[in-house]
């Protein structure tokens, strides 16, 4: 099974996930590509398209594991909203917490809040 750690940017209106870090980004864990699909389907806000778990698949492929999914309209004020890379070792210290979107379904998300996992999860991304 592929193990993914998914990074979101923080929307700039509170934080929603009730996680109170000071850092800009949100980190999540994600066991396999449904789970990572389904992840980012309820973490974003509706109306906005989510890809398969095979165009997931194809594109982590590509860029080596390593995806930054970013947001803009034709090339201008790109930024990232996510990035997504695979990890060999199920990392410790994530919580299991039950999320409600706004169209009221429930997503259990693996979310890490302990400051000493983000930091070894920052170095991940460096």
């Amino acid at each position: 099974m592929q193990l993914f750690i998914l990074r979101a940017v923080k929307p700039k209106k509170g934080d929603r996930f009730g996680l109170f870090s000071n850092d800009e980004y949100v980190y999540f864990f994600c066991k396999g590509l449904k789970d990572l699909r389904n992840t980012i389907r309820h973490i974003t806000p509706s109306g906005y398209r989510v890809r398969s778990a095979e165009w997931f698949s194809k594109y982590l492929k590509i860029h080596n594991y390593d995806l930054v999914l970013e947001t803009g309209f034709f090339g201008m004020n790109r930024h990232e909203t996510y990035r997504i890379i695979k990890v060999a070792l199920e990392p410790s210290g994530y919580e299991t917490f039950d999320y409600k979107n706004r169209n009221d379904k429930s997503y259990p998300l693996k979310s890490f809040a302990n400051e000493d996992s983000i930091n070894n999860i920052k170095s991940l991304f460096k």
